[in-house]
């Protein structure tokens, strides 16, 4: 088994270097998944609505995360195949490595940050290779064989830094105190910023491992 983690600090590099270089399209992107998560927050207020906008911000966020994908791959030269959006498929990808994650965390911890690592690139995959769900995350599995340690790296701080601030906005503000709302805004920004580079990361990290394999094929024939 591989434990290259040499591609950390390149692929976070090259991510801001993407960022930077649509940063009107990914500034849009902040801000509105920064609203749409404060409203989740605030969505227990709306009753039985409540499982509406919970629907629509699922949809919502799928477009979100599509459109962070197209942009980073269009930058570095991955023109994506089709300008579909592919939210069914979207939505597939991350249900079944989601629950495949979970479980292995749920069991052991150390499978579930594993699988995080040899699927990171199935979103990314699905939209360059423009390929079904199964083949997206087969693409992913094979493409981490020796920079999976790399991308589990970044998944786990990725998730940290997306879910230590809505737990502590969560605990540290009771529902009712008048700084409810500053706070849901500094923490679902702070997390919102978090999520909107992990997915980034992820489409950056293909590219990076997609050019690695292509100059080895060139070197090697």
């Amino acid at each position: 088994m591989q434990f290259d983690a040499s591609l950390v600090a390149p692929v976070a590099r090259d991510t801001f270097v993407h960022i930077k270089a649509n940063w009107r399209t990914f500034a849009l992107i902040f801000l509105a998944s920064t609203t749409a998560g404060v409203g989740m927050d605030l969505s227990p207020a709306l009753g039985e609505a409540a499982l509406l906008y919970v629907f629509a911000f699922m949809f919502f966020n799928l477009f979100l995360q599509a459109s962070i994908i197209i942009a980073v791959l269009n930058s570095g030269g991955q023109i994506v195949p089709s300008r579909k959006w592919r939210i069914a498929s979207l939505f597939g990808v991350g249900l079944v490595t989601g629950l495949g994650i979970a479980f292995g965390l749920l069991v052991l911890v150390l499978p579930g940050i594993f699988f995080a690592g040899r699927w990171f690139l199935a979103a990314p995959a699905l939209f360059a290779e423009d390929i079904s769900v199964s083949e997206a995350i087969q693409a992913s599995w094979d493409a981490t064989e020796q920079h999976w340690l790399a991308c589990s790296i970044i998944a786990l701080a990725i998730f940290l830094c997306q879910g230590v601030p809505l737990v502590a906005g969560m605990y540290l503000v009771p529902e009712g105190d008048i700084t409810r709302i500053g706070t849901l805004l500094v923490t679902n920004a702070l997390s919102q910023a978090a999520w909107v580079f992990g997915i980034a990361a992820a489409a950056t990290m293909y590219l990076t491992i997609g050019r690695r394999t292509t100059r080895s094929a060139e070197i090697f024939g």
